[in-house]
């Protein structure tokens, strides 16, 4: 199991299949391999992680892409290559949250500097194992009376 943590105001575009992919940074663990299967989640924030009542599972469904990314001042590499197509470039930076690929390079510089090294990866909502419902629903605290 591999778990991706989305930004909340994201949370409706994953359960709708509107959104089906996702940049990360490289960290200490192994990002996915396709056909894993993604736990595709929001409101997955340290110290509680799983157990906070703003965590919700939105989807679980195979990796279909898995490839590292640089983005850099002057480029966007995809498994190494360059990726001239500028329109992609901003659809990628939509689907993402961003309105441009601008601000898309823009954060990722002010959140870990540039170059920044990362992965590309990509699910099936079509072939999801489980998908949330819409509206999530907060979770109630349970203070163990009852």
């Amino acid at each position: 199991m591999v778990a991706y943590n989305v930004d909340e105001r994201l949370a409706r575009d994953v359960i709708f299949g509107v959104k089906a992919s996702i940049l990360k940074s490289h960290g200490k663990r192994r990002h996915a391999a396709v056909g894993d299967l993604l736990h595709i989640c929001c409101g997955n924030l340290p110290p509680l992680y799983g157990r906070s009542e703003r965590y919700h599972r939105l989807m679980v469904a195979p990796c279909t892409l898995s490839i590292p990314v640089t983005i850099t001042e002057t480029a966007f590499l995809r498994d190494g290559e360059s990726d001239p197509q500028g329109c992609r470039l901003e659809l990628m930076a939509q689907a993402e949250g961003f309105a441009t690929y601008a601000a898309l390079r823009e954060h990722y510089d002010r959140m870990d500097g540039l170059p920044w090294y990362g992965q590309l990866l990509r699910w099936d909502p079509r072939k999801a194992e489980f998908r949330a419902q819409w509206p999530l629903i907060e979770r109630v605290a349970d203070d163990g009376e009852g």
